[in-house]
Parts: C-alpha cells; structure tokens; sequence
C-alpha cells in the first residue's frame, strides 16, 4: 500500500473511531453515498473530477479533523504530474582523426554519427507534441464549492423539487387554504405529505425557500429538526425540532393557525 492509499485508509479508520457509519456522513452532507465508499477505497476516478477535493474536503470536517490538515496530507500524498521532458545520458564519443592521405567521409556516412542525430531529432519532436498539447489542451478542472455540489446533486435525485420557493405571499390557490412557507439555515433532509398523499423526498442546502399548498394538512419527517423554519399563511411556527435532531410525522393543519404548538409528532 503507498502513501496516497494509506491516506484514504486512514479516514475510514478515523470515521470508525468515531463510531459513525457512512450512512451518517451521507445524510450529514448530502454527499452520495457511492461517493463516499469510492473515496474510502481510494477509487478516485469513480468521484467527479470537479467535486473531489470539495468531497473529501466535507467527509473530514464531518468526522470531526481539521479539513486544512486534511487537504494538505492529501496534496503531499498524490502522485506528482509527470514532467515533459526527461534528462538523456549523453556519451560522447570521439572519431579518431583520418589517417594521413585517407579521404575525408561525411559525417552522414558514420553509422553511430547517424543514428546519434536521428535520436536526437526524434527527441525534440516528442518535446515538440507535448509543449504544444499542454499548451493547448482542455483547461485543467476547476474545483466547485460544496454547496453547488449539493444543489446539482439534489437537482440529479430530485429534478422536480429544487425550485426556489416564490415569495410566501404569493396567493393560495382556490380550495387550498393553507400554504406552508419554509426556509432552510441548515443541510436539511425532509419528506412531506400533502392532504395524507404519498410523502415526497427533499434535500435542502442552507437558504433556500420552499412553499406548498394543502386544504387540510401537512405531514412532516426530518432529519435535522432545527435546520429549517416554517410559517403557515401567516403564522410564524418556526423550527420543529432542535439541530441535528430527527422530527417523525409532525402534524400542522387549521389549528396551527392560531397555536403555532398544536402540531403534534409520532414515534
């Protein structure tokens, strides 16, 4: 094992120190959990090229390490790039001078002379191909921050539901009379029913703004039950739960309205 696997053994051995399960990281981070598994086995070209770094970036800091300290035994354990050109052991060799009365032979007529210079040429032809292909070839991959990486990895899960939210003043549709208004502070997993229909899965950064309609009632789960606030019409209900808490089946509905604490949660 070389350095830069022994680096990705030893997240999985502090994660396992830690007690906590990939699982916990992913929904801690929202990170796919196939992206998780590759960088504990060291599979790097399973992960986005462009997400890597912000990935095991965000895995270290869940686990509780110093994510500068991290990204730096990372950086210092890659394989280093490949230079362009290479240092070529020369030996000179020297032609005894021509005999007194021997004619004189062109240089191209020697076969060490010839085969010398064609190696040489050779030679300055690769570094040629490779100047220019590094020259012009594709732009190196641009790192992107964590948090786009969760907007388009929830777009990618949930390509329906990740509009942000129109302002919560927009007007309730005929015969829905209650509109749930909810912003997240936080990475917040949520599942809702509507009206006791099937729930639907979301997954929210921080500061976005949802809103959704209901005639009688809304049904909801969490996964951090403090990272988000809610208001129903009017009324300022606020988070459901406390950070990093699990909230099942929390209730609100007409009664909501004028107690904000009349929802009610089930095991």
């Amino acid at each position: 094992m070389n350095a830069h696997q022994r680096f990705f053994e030893e997240l999985r051995t502090a994660r396992e120190a830690k007690g906590m399960t990939l699982e916990d990281i992913s929904r801690a981070t929202l990170i796919d959990l196939k992206y998780l598994t590759a960088i504990e086995e060291a599979r790097e070209d399973v992960l986005p090229a462009a997400y890597l770094r912000a990935f095991i970036r965000e895995y270290a800091t869940t686990i509780g390490l110093d994510p500068a300290v991290v990204m730096n035994q990372y950086d210092q354990t890659s394989p280093s790039v490949a230079g362009t050109g290479s240092s070529a052991h020369t030996t000179e060799t020297t032609q005894p001078a021509p005999l007194a009365g021997e004619p004189h032979r062109a240089w191209w007529t020697n076969r060490v002379a010839l085969l010398t210079a064609m190696s040489a040429g050779i030679v300055c032809i690769i570094a040629i191909v490779l100047y220019f292909s590094r020259s012009f070839g594709p732009s190196p991959v641009r790192e992107i921050p964590f948090s786009t990486a969760v907007s388009e990895n929830e777009r990618r899960v949930f390509p329906g539901d990740t509009a942000k939210a129109a302002p919560s003043s927009a007007p309730v549709a005929s015969g829905d009379s209650l509109l749930l208004s909810a912003t997240s502070t936080d990475s917040v997993w949520m599942e809702l029913s509507i009206d006791g229909t099937p729930p639907n899965d979301y997954l929210f950064p921080p500061n976005i703004r949802r809103h959704w309609k209901a005639k009688e009632k809304f049904t909801i789960t969490l996964g951090n039950g403090g990272g988000i606030n809610f208001r129903l019409n009017t009324t300022e209900i606020g988070t459901l739960g406390k950070r990093g808490g699990v909230v099942r089946n929390y209730e609100l509905n007409r009664r909501s309205l004028t107690s904000p604490t009349a929802g009610r949660a089930t095991p």
